[in-house]
């Protein structure tokens, strides 16, 4: 079995729509998809935004699919470095975790082994991927000043608001771990501003306009993100696609000897 932690539907969606069948389920707090891929079980569990949000979830999720093979935090991600431009894929070799007083860091490593089967998996794949230190927060980064003191204090290239909640646990269960994401918005991108995505990850549809009428070339800003998500979320299909597809065949194969 597979687990795949996201935290927002769209993310998932491109990936969803190319397995052969995928189900909704709901249980025991969690919510998401179950498919089949050859004689792997995907399950596809959306945590919501943040990582208390994403503790919950992944503690929840091992409990009610325990023993995974393994596990991959997926979706968008930020730039933190120049060179990153959107739709790139993201591999953490070690997530990092802002303490509430954001001064100090806790770091999770990512088995090197683990690394090296997905960067075999994505080699297959014609995208832009690059692979380092990831940081998660606990508040969105909107700008680009912003990125650049998380990068020069914490190293990190890129950055979420799960994946290290989600990578800790695993660690705790001995759980085997990959960070596969894809770059939304490049280091000096504004992001919409805070509010307007609520803890399960929705947009808040009247804070959304009260933004745009209040500063109109914010609509600018919504554009692009909307492209970018778009660009983001195939490229991250193609990945989990290329991900999903080796884990499944090397399984069948370990099963058939």
């Amino acid at each position: 079995m597979v687990i795949i932690f996201y935290a927002l539907e769209r993310e998932i969606t491109p990936f969803k729509r190319t397995l052969p069948a995928s189900s909704r389920f709901e249980t025991g707090g969690l919510a998401g998809w179950r498919a089949r891929l050859f004689a792997t079980e995907l399950v596809m569990v959306a945590t919501g935004v943040g990582l208390r949000r994403s503790t919950e979830s992944v503690k929840r999720a091992l409990e009610t699919f325990p023993d995974p093979t393994l596990v991959i935090s997926t979706g968008v991600c930020g730039a933190l470095r120049a060179e990153l431009r959107p739709g790139t894929i993201v591999v953490a070799d070690r997530l990092i975790m802002a303490s509430s007083d954001a001064e100090r860091f806790e770091e999770v490593p990512v088995a090197s082994g683990q690394i090296a089967l997905i960067r075999r998996a994505l080699a297959t794949c014609r995208l832009p991927i690059v692979i380092g230190p990831t940081l998660s927060v606990r508040h969105v980064l909107p700008d680009g000043a912003s990125k650049q003191h998380a990068h020069r204090e914490s190293g990190a290239i890129a950055v979420d608001m799960e994946s290290a909640a989600i990578a800790r646990e695993c660690q705790k269960e001995n759980v085997p771990f990959a960070y596969v994401r894809a770059v939304l918005d490049a280091r000096d991108d504004l992001l919409l501003g805070p509010g307007i995505i609520d803890k399960t990850g929705h947009i808040r549809i009247l804070k959304a306009v009260a933004s745009l009428l209040l500063n109109p070339p914010a609509l600018l800003t919504l554009w692009r993100l909307v492209k970018n998500m778009s660009l983001a979320t195939a490229n991250l299909s193609q990945a989990l696609t290329a991900i999903t597809a080796q884990h499944a065949d090397h399984s069948r194969t370990n099963q058939g000897s």
